[in-house]
């Protein structure tokens, strides 16, 4: 017997699926026993009677039972058979959903089409028969998926908007840098940065702020070189060479030494930039009112943080000088880290208005 069922579905399967269910009917009562249904496959991937599982209609299976009652069987198997089959056929919603889904990856790597056919494919959505639940989730999808894209598009258009406008910020970055260190420049400046008329519609955002940087620098770049003017004539008789002038103070923050003698003249009438000790030594004192402050010359590489005093074996770095301590009597009292900056400080009433002043 199991060679003529065998037979049969090898025949049914020749025929194709349309014809093997119309030839369903005609089988055996051999081929339609108990015994002989049950042997044949019933399961996904496969082909019972010949026809594949997936592609049996209720009319399939309504055409097998018949022939099993005429037979004088029961088709309460085929009945159990068809229940299965149908929960794991795909409905026609769930066959809508996949097409969608599959649809989702073929979509343009170019954002500007990508998101027109994100549009098409949600309006496609909306108007097809799925069922709420697969509308929402394939919904879902679609607007994610378009989310990311509009995120990538704005990059990418920001990107290029950048690449554009980089010679017209240059163009106003050096047009700022070249401003003259004059009070009428520092105006014009300051007046650029603000009411925020440095944020050009051309620029993106990180632009404006290049170019709010620029403007910022160069405005504390003219502060002090106007600074520097103001005091020249002060320094010169307090005894401060030309060559030291601009030699910075590394515990003042980078200040200038003849900006530490202007203000402790300009404060107390008192700044006098003298050497102490033997010659070659280094040493320098500067009268800042009835305290004198002591300072050692020498070159100081910024980078490490690295000061080497003439006598050094090692010379590096820029010309500096480095505090050293208050002179007490014939001996340099050392004083606590910030001690100079804090000195200083007391300063900055008289110093703001002799600033004002020359204004």
């Amino acid at each position: 017997m199991f060679g003529a069922v065998s037979a049969i579905a090898a025949l049914l399967g020749a025929a194709g699926p349309a014809h093997a269910g119309a030839q369903l009917r005609d089988l055996t009562c051999a081929e339609a026993s108990t015994t002989a249904v049950a042997k044949q496959p019933w399961s996904p991937g496969r082909s019972p009677y010949g026809l594949p599982y997936e592609d049996w209609t209720a009319d399939d299976f309504a055409k097998l039972k018949v022939r099993i009652r005429e037979c004088g069987g029961d088709p309460a198997y085929i009945g159990y058979q068809q229940q299965l089959q149908a929960r794991t056929r795909p409905s026609d919603s769930a066959r809508l959903a996949a097409n969608f889904a599959a649809e989702l990856g073929t979509v343009s790597k170019d954002p500007t089409l990508a998101l027109q056919q994100f549009d098409d494919l949600s309006r496609q959505v909306k108007a097809s028969s799925m069922d709420l639940g697969d509308k929402a989730s394939i919904g879902a999808r679609i607007a994610n998926q378009r989310r990311g894209e509009v995120l990538r598009k704005a990059s990418e258009d920001r990107a290029r908007a950048e690449v554009d406008a980089e010679p017209h910020l240059r163009a106003l970055i050096d047009e700022v840098e070249a401003t003259p260190a004059t009070a009428a420049g520092r105006r014009q400046l300051v007046q650029l940065g603000s009411g925020n008329r440095y944020q050009l519609p051309e620029l993106t955002f990180q632009q404006q702020n290049r170019y709010e940087g620029a403007i910022g620098r160069r405005i504390q770049q003219i502060d002090g070189e106007l600074t520097l003017a103001k005091c020249a004539p002060l320094v010169a008789r307090m005894g401060l060479p030309t060559t030291m002038a601009r030699h910075e103070v590394v515990d003042q923050l980078g200040t200038p030494m003849n900006l530490v003698v202007c203000q402790s003249y300009v404060a107390t009438g008192h700044g006098e930039f003298r050497p102490m000790g033997t010659a070659g030594a280094g040493i320098y004192a500067v009268r800042s009112g009835q305290t004198t402050l002591v300072f050692q010359l020498g070159r100081y590489v910024k980078d490490t943080g690295a000061f080497f005093p003439p006598s050094a074996p090692i010379q590096r770095g820029t010309p500096a000088f480095r505090f050293e301590g208050v002179r007490d009597g014939s001996q340099t009292q050392p004083a606590s880290r910030g001690f100079l900056i804090n000195f200083l400080a007391q300063y900055t009433g008289p110093w703001t208005e002799f600033l004002r002043a020359a204004d």
